[in-house]
């Protein structure tokens, strides 16, 4: 894919649009120009004069052509912070667009699509996290887009199409690529993108410093993307849910080369959903029901998954982390079971359980490094990706990377040769976490002081509650219109013509606020009967001066004593947790579903009666 113009003008009149690069040449007599008409969706390059209309939008780029239920919407990238360099490439995260749309009245069902496209890339909203540059391919990391021994001078893009797992927008980009408009797309990735620049180290061989800079990226994969609950396990074809490429880039600068950065390593891990098929379907209970498709279900979309791991990635190591013990526990049993499956009859697959709750407990963090001296091993088999010219795992292949550069000797801790560094390390990775969770679930990472500062503290386990409730919260009564923005900007949905399944949805917030407030009039009202009948000289040292005093009070209340605590305590009581009830028990029914693909999240469903996993 050819390089993007850096800046772009966009002309707008009835339903066509004329787009052209910005040209600094006034001899120019003509320019490429895209033009693009919003009611057909027809795409046409040609060759015309400079446009000089008034009304001319300035933008960086154009992020699609969304198809809508009636015409078309252009949209354009129109700000951008710079979030680093890569190559001597800028990146920049999307801070705003625009979106041209037909002329005339806009009807319910457009409206309606074109709020989720705004929500799909709106900063603030599920759109967070949205990265691109155009002189370099950021869906491709730099063991993809470059041969091992290569020219680490190499341009971005070069002659390779972005890799469709990690291009967010190629949906919608799709008709603009079709039409030979490449250098007018902007591909986006969603996921991290943050550097560490000036880092400085001291050379073993000759105690000379060095300059490094280093990056750290995270892909966020637009095959099964989605929230946390409406997308879980693996979906037919193997693609696992919210799947997440990362990779850690360490760059040496070299003055005599005017700062060109000229010798290169990269380091590459990959996480997802579990790739079972498996559901988690909110229904307002703290814990959503796991539902598991029975044995040998999943074992197609388990051979995919990993066969698509080792075509890309050559050797794969699985390591799972989840705890051995209740719903959990069920999940890495059959995980287990496929991977020696797999291992036995399809192909190489380590499988390593690590129960991280379980190894852990009681605050005993340090004993994560276990988990390095069970994969210490394979991680030196597979290693990283070195070009020169002329997380428990970041860490350790940083510090391999620095040892094979001469920067750090043999078997020393990266803590204790370069204090400063690991401190910013800590909090590049805790960031990279907490950026990745937020795009799926919400919030930040659980635990994320822990990888922060290295310590387990009050604070923190404040700050997990708090997240803790903000997601129950956001997966209840937020997530399904999160999950349509998601599936209408990675081309899951695209309109067909046939009226949208969208429609208002009820919600249980009002019924539990009444419910909480029945409960607290309730407690409070038998609160202040029990002073009462403490003031009256009843003893409450202990529960069974409690119950005589109450037998007490009861026997000599008067009838419309006993009405009053009737109205007063149990009835509102008796509303309040039975109304409580009916919520719970109707959760699946109250909570904020997706409906532009509901189909997507439940690929395990109960059959009626006995309640066997059956897969869809």
């Amino acid at each position: 894919m050819a390089e993007s113009y850096p800046l772009i003008r966009v002309l707008q009149q009835g339903d066509l649009v004329a787009v052209q690069p910005l040209s600094n040449s006034a001899s120019s007599d003509t320019l490429e120009t895209l033009s693009v008409d919003l009611q057909t969706g027809t795409v046409t390059l040609l060759q015309q004069p400079p446009i000089t209309a008034t009304g001319i939008i300035s933008a960086l780029g154009l992020l699609g052509l969304a198809k809508l239920q009636t015409g078309y919407a252009l949209v354009l990238a129109t700000a951008a912070a710079h979030a680093a360099h890569l190559s001597g490439a800028r990146v920049y995260t999307l801070e705003t667009h625009t979106v041209l749309q037909p002329q005339g009245s806009v009807s319910s069902d457009n409206q309606s699509l074109l709020t989720l496209l705004a929500d799909a890339l709106d900063p603030l909203g599920s759109g967070r996290t949205l990265y691109f540059s155009h002189f370099h391919d950021l869906t491709r990391s730099e063991q993809e887009a470059r041969p091992v021994g290569g020219d680490v001078r190499g341009p971005g893009r070069g002659g390779l199409q972005p890799d469709p797992r990690y291009f967010w927008n190629r949906a919608i980009a799709r008709p603009l690529l079709d039409a030979g408009a490449d250098r007018f797309v902007l591909p986006l990735i969603m996921g991290f993108v943050r550097q560490l620049p000036g880092l400085t180290f001291t050379s073993v061989a000759d105690g000379k410093t060095v300059s490094a800079t280093l990056t750290l990226i995270a892909r966020r994969s637009a095959q099964r993307a989605g929230t946390r609950h409406w997308r879980r396990g693996a979906d037919p074809e193997g693609n696992a849910a919210n799947f997440v490429e990362t990779e850690q880039i360490l760059s040496l600068d070299d003055s005599s080369s005017s700062g060109r950065q000229l010798t290169l390593a990269s380091y590459v891990e990959v996480r997802g959903s579990i790739p079972l098929l498996w559901t988690q379907l909110p229904s307002i209970k703290y814990k959503p029901t796991t539902v598991i498709a029975p044995a040998g279900d999943s074992s197609a979309p388990f051979d995919k998954h990993f066969k698509s791991l080792e075509e890309q990635y050559q050797d794969v190591v699985a390591v799972n982390l989840i705890n051995h013990k209740g719903t959990e526990g069920r999940l890495e049993e059959v995980f287990r079971k496929e991977a020696l499956r797999y291992a036995s009859s399809v192909g190489p697959l380590r499988y390593l359980a690590f129960d991280f709750h379980h190894e852990t407990k009681g605050q005993r963090y340090a004993r994560v490094s276990l988990l390095w001296d069970k994969v210490e091993e394979d991680f030196l088999r597979h290693g990283f990706s070195l070009w020169r010219q002329g997380g428990v795992l970041g860490r350790k292949a940083l510090e391999h990377m620095l040892v094979r550069l001469g920067l750090l000797a043999e078997k020393t801790l990266l803590a204790v040769a370069c204090v400063e560094v690991e401190r910013q390390f800590k909090i590049l990775w805790a960031d990279h976490g907490d950026a990745v969770s937020t795009q799926y679930a919400g919030t930040g990472a659980m635990k994320s002081g822990f990888t922060r500062t290295g310590k387990r503290t009050v604070g923190g386990m404040i700050d997990d509650g708090v997240k803790a409730v903000l997601r129950y919260y956001l997966n209840n009564f937020q997530d399904g219109k999160k999950q349509d923005a998601v599936d209408l900007l990675t081309g899951a949905f695209t309109p067909d013509g046939r009226p949208l399944p969208l429609k208002s949805q009820p919600s249980p917030l009002l019924p539990i606020l009444f419910a909480l407030l029945a409960i607290a009039f309730g407690s409070h009202s038998l609160g202040r009967l029990i002073s009462e009948a403490a003031t009256s000289g009843f003893s409450l040292s202990s529960l069974g001066s409690i119950q005589a005093g109450m037998g007490s009070l009861m026997n000599e209340t008067t009838a419309n004593g006993v009405k009053a605590v009737l109205l007063a305590v149990l009835l509102p009581l008796t509303v309040g947790f039975g109304l409580l009830a009916l919520v719970v028990q109707n959760g699946k029914h109250l909570v904020n579903k997706p409906q532009l693909c509901p189909q997507l999240a439940n690929t395990v469903r109960k059959v009626a009666g006995g309640g066997k996993a059956k897969s869809s």
